[in-house]
């Protein structure tokens, strides 16, 4: 960790201090509340950034590179790629509220394959996902015979390896892992963060399925989870999660994960009308 402690241009006299460090081509932004700078602005910011020491070091251990900061009094300007963010908030040594952005494009350059321990002072602020269980190919037959108590087998959680995603709400991040169809444990693909475009290889037989099963409802998931961690435990009611087979024109019905044999299918509980 190094610091570079230039006088901001701007007036020192408000009560945010501000430091941020490039990371790729964005930055990672340390934001103290409420902590007056005083007299001596460039001490005192000195003295607040020393005492962030535990939080710089886990924040370049979780994202594998040094961090060099410079004081500011304001957030650094961003580009379009840099409006999604994860939130770590937390409490300085002196007591003021600590929050912590992170580029959300870090989650597709991280290879960690070892978990760290994140500071008692830091919690992440959690992340709304969807999660993408299958890509039925339905022939036109299939399509007819969707109603109320049907189920569609989920060929995917038949195999060993069920390919799934998560799609990170607003960072616009996919991940794709396997999930094991007796835990429920979300496993990442370590290359799945390799690029952030990557689509799960999921069932399509000899072309693109255009109907895929969603969870109904967004995941509560931690970031941090999604930084290399072995495997990730999803609610232990997945299996009464609800969910629902979309079509390119939306909803087109709902239902639940059911268990069958060595494997899941989906139980339809309501055919969207007009679907």
């Amino acid at each position: 960790m190094s610091v570079v402690l230039e006088r901001p241009t701007t007036s020192t006299n408000n009560t945010n201090v501000v430091f941020s460090a490039n990371f790729a081509d964005e930055s990672v932004v340390l934001s103290l509340q409420d902590h007056a700078l005083g007299h001596q602005p460039a001490l005192t910011a000195a003295i607040a950034l020393a005492e962030l020491q535990a939080e710089i070091c886990y924040l370049e251990e979780l994202l594998q590179t040094k961090l060099n900061f410079n004081w500011s009094n304001k957030k650094p300007s961003n580009d379009g790629s840099s409006q999604h963010r994860l939130s770590i908030h937390g409490f300085s040594l002196a007591g003021s509220r600590l929050n912590i952005e992170v580029p959300a494009s870090a989650i597709s350059s991280c290879n960690r394959t070892t978990e760290i321990k994140t500071p008692d002072s830091l919690q992440w602020e959690p992340l709304r996902a969807q999660l993408k269980l299958s890509a039925p190919v339905l022939s036109a037959s299939d399509i007819n015979n969707i109603e109320e108590g049907a189920m569609l087998l989920m060929p995917e959680s038949f195999t060993s390896q069920w390919n799934v995603q998560l799609e990170i709400g607003k960072t616009a991040q996919k991940v794709t892992g396997n999930l094991d169809p007796d835990k429920l444990l979300f496993t990442i693909n370590a290359d799945s963060r390799t690029n952030n475009t990557a689509e799960a290889q999921i069932h399509t037989q000899e072309s693109e399925s255009t109907f895929e099963i969603y969870t109904s409802e967004p995941l509560a998931v931690s970031p941090e989870a999604l930084f290399g961690l072995p495997a990730l435990d999803l609610p232990t009611n997945l299996a009464n999660q609800k969910l629902q087979l979309i079509s390119t024109q939306g909803a087109y019905c709902h239902g639940t994960l059911a268990k069958i044999g060595n494997g899941y299918g989906f139980y339809i509980t309501q055919r969207v009308k007009n679907a």
